[in-house]
């Protein structure tokens, strides 16, 4: 996912559904809002902040960084650096 990342060019924010290993949600965006909220035992992802009546604190996705969502969490990791230092995603999640 990273490394297709730093290929695209542009505008964009992308969410892609992975049922590989467990299901996650991979997410980055460029030049795009990005952000992630939790409430109760939900993780979503959304460009717009109309979707956040649940959490009134979102976590705004930083450029640079994409972010894992599985099941209660979420973690975050650099783009560039993924390719250099392979991370299990399990030990990025974060609960909120």
């Amino acid at each position: 996912f990273a490394q297709a990342l730093q290929q695209i060019e542009g505008h964009f924010a992308i969410a892609v559904i992975s049922n590989c290993e467990s299901p996650r949600i991979f997410c980055a965006h460029n030049k795009k809002p990005l952000l992630i909220g939790t409430a109760a035992q939900t993780t979503f992802v959304s460009s717009n902040s109309d979707t956040f009546q649940f959490d009134p604190n979102p976590h705004r996705l930083e450029e640079g960084q994409y972010a894992i969502l599985s099941e209660g969490g979420y973690g975050l990791a650099g783009i560039s650096h993924r390719d250099k230092e392979i991370l299990d995603p399990d030990s990025l999640i974060h609960m909120r």
